[in-house]
């Protein structure tokens, strides 16, 4: 529930910020809206309430598909449990551990990406559609305690 409330938190933050411009920008032209015979308040209140239904809209949407997005544009290739690789199946193991003693209701997806980099991120939108990946670098330079301390992170 709290993950829910500080999403939408941040929905909106990100929402009013976007709206800063589209307010100086109706603040500048004001005198030339109310010469043309137009209800400044009315076309403020309209802007605000397109601007935020459109991103609430976009920002649900990729909030809800974050885990596609990340794994398209990341590459991000999935780790099968039948894996013969030492150092994937290390990583399966390493997230599953984890998440047992987390006890978490489900197991995230682990999987991998092509990278020079030191570096992994976790994604989903929800903890049942959760996704724990890590650079190809990261793999090959750590040792099982990193490996453990960084997907516990």
């Amino acid at each position: 529930m709290l993950f829910l409330l500080k999403n939408i938190i941040l929905l909106v933050f990100t929402t009013i910020l976007s709206l800063i411009p589209v307010w100086a920008l109706i603040y500048l032209f004001e005198k030339r809206l109310n010469k043309l015979g137009y209800n400044y308040n009315v076309i403020v209140l309209s802007i605000f309430l397109a601007t935020f239904l459109l991103g609430s809209i976009l920002g649900a949407g990729f909030w809800y598909y974050s885990k596609s997005y990340a794994i398209h544009i990341m590459n991000v290739k999935s780790i099968d449990s039948d894996t013969k690789d030492p150092k994937l199946s290390n990583l399966l193991y390493t997230v599953a551990k984890i998440a047992t003693k987390a006890e978490l209701e489900n197991i995230p997806e682990a999987g991998y990406y092509e990278s020079k980099e030191i570096n992994a991120f976790t994604i989903g939108s929800k903890q049942s559609d959760a996704l724990i990946a890590v650079s190809t670098e990261l793999l090959s330079t750590m040792d099982k305690d990193h490996l453990e301390g960084i997907v516990g992170h």
